[in-house]
């Protein structure tokens, strides 16, 4: 494999970043820069586990599946405006005012000291959440919560102000949901005994401009509690630090590496190891182009439920477009796409996924530009361990290493 990535002659891996530029280095030759975008903070989990900060212009390299990988996510909105400062959330409970006690100033998951411990009093129906939160009628909002287990086996998200209400109820233990009236559940373990639990549901009171989420403990037991967020998207992003209004993480885009005379147009080999952050359908890709739509190449996500595609236009014809829906995009795939004139094939974790023996190339020098995005659409959201760029056809004893998981 190592010896597959020097033949590569642009190759990018989550190493660092500088000055909004993504630096992508192979090894005592040449590097690869990438223009970074993102005109805001955002946060990412460190090497050490850690959520911290990231400063504005810079990329993010995110560990949190352990393995350093390139996050890129579009914008997002946290509708909670006191994430991490229970102090100021809301509690309530029928008959009686004191259903939940709270202590603050336990460690979190940013390795301070800003989560806290509810408690639901015995024989109380108590409760506490963030207060009503923006909401529109008829769009899709995902409600996310950093929890770790005090006594309380279980924790209960719901929407109130739906009608039926949207409902998840999730097992610490057992890592288990049970989901009710149209919700949808996920978790996320971020170690040392914190998850991030989500509930994904559509928001349904055509009376109402704003959603109630409430957070429920069984009865008499405790739960750590951190980072309260609410996005309109049908996942979770990357946490979004708020302390008193809405903020804004922004868009972030990957572009303008390579050169003429780093990328071979007339065969060679586009490869990335990457997954999705959502299966919605969407187009997302990773391109090799003149500039224009006229003379590309690209993998990546097609608007079939986990597709998987690669594409070949030249002069504005197009000369392969295919792919496969066989495969989990949410997780790593190890994808190559072999392009020469009439010999294309598309390789995904070790398996030669289709051939084609009729098309043409491109001249010499046409091809310039590496992009995560085709031309300013189908931006590719998402994670990226690896991508590189061959410029000679591989083997297919070569592209099955390259590939294999």
């Amino acid at each position: 494999m190592s010896n597959l990535l020097e033949k590569a002659s642009i190759l990018t891996t989550p190493t660092a970043y500088n000055d909004g530029k993504l630096l992508s280095v192979k090894p005592n030759t040449s590097v690869g820069d990438f223009d970074f975008t993102r005109n805001s903070s955002a946060t990412r989990v460190a090497s050490n586990g850690l959520i911290e900060d990231v400063a504005s212009g810079l990329s993010r390299i995110d560990y949190t599946d352990g393995v350093g990988h390139i996050l890129l996510e579009p914008q997002s909105t946290n509708a909670a405006i006191y994430s991490g400062n229970a102090s100021q959330w809301v509690f309530g409970g029928s008959g009686n005012t004191n259903n939940t006690t709270r202590v603050d100033n336990q460690s979190s998951p940013d390795g301070e000291t800003n989560a806290s411990l509810f408690s639901r009093n015995t024989g109380t129906s108590g409760w506490f959440g963030t207060g009503n939160l923006s909401s529109t009628n008829g769009q899709t909002y995902t409600h996310s919560l950093f929890v770790k287990k005090g006594t309380s086996s279980t924790v209960i998200i719901k929407n109130v102000s739906n009608s039926p209400q949207s409902s998840v109820t999730y097992n610490i233990d057992t890592d288990t949901f049970t989901v009710e009236n149209n919700a949808t559940g996920n978790s996320l373990n971020y170690g040392n005994g914190w998850y991030r639990v989500e509930m994904t549901f559509e928001y349904t009171n055509a009376t109402g401009s704003s959603s109630q989420i409430r957070h429920i403990l069984e009865d008499g037991k405790s739960m750590y509690v951190f980072g309260a967020q609410l996005e309109q998207l049908p996942y979770a992003t990357s946490y979004i630090p708020t302390s008193g209004s809405t903020f804004t993480r922004l868009g972030e885009t990957l572009n303008n590496a390579g050169s003429s005379d780093l990328i071979n147009s007339t065969e060679g080999v586009l490869y990335a190891e990457i997954a999705a952050l959502t299966d919605d359908g969407s187009t997302r890709v990773i391109q090799l182009s003149d500039g224009t739509n006229s003379n590309r190449i690209f993998i990546g996500y097609w608007t079939s439920s986990n597709e998987i595609r690669a594409l070949v236009k030249a002069g504005n014809v197009t000369q392969v477009f295919q792919g496969s829906t066989s495969y989990d995009i949410l997780g790593f795939n190890k994808i190559a796409f072999k392009y020469k004139e009439n010999d294309f094939a598309l390789w995904i974790n070790g398996v030669e996924v289709f051939t084609d023996t009729s098309g043409v190339t491109f001249p010499i020098g046409t091809l310039s530009q590496l992009d995560f995005d085709s031309n300013g659409s189908a931006y590719l959201h998402g994670k990226t361990k690896c991508v590189a760029v061959f410029k000679e056809a591989l083997t297919d004893e070569e592209l099955t290493c390259l590939t294999t998981i």
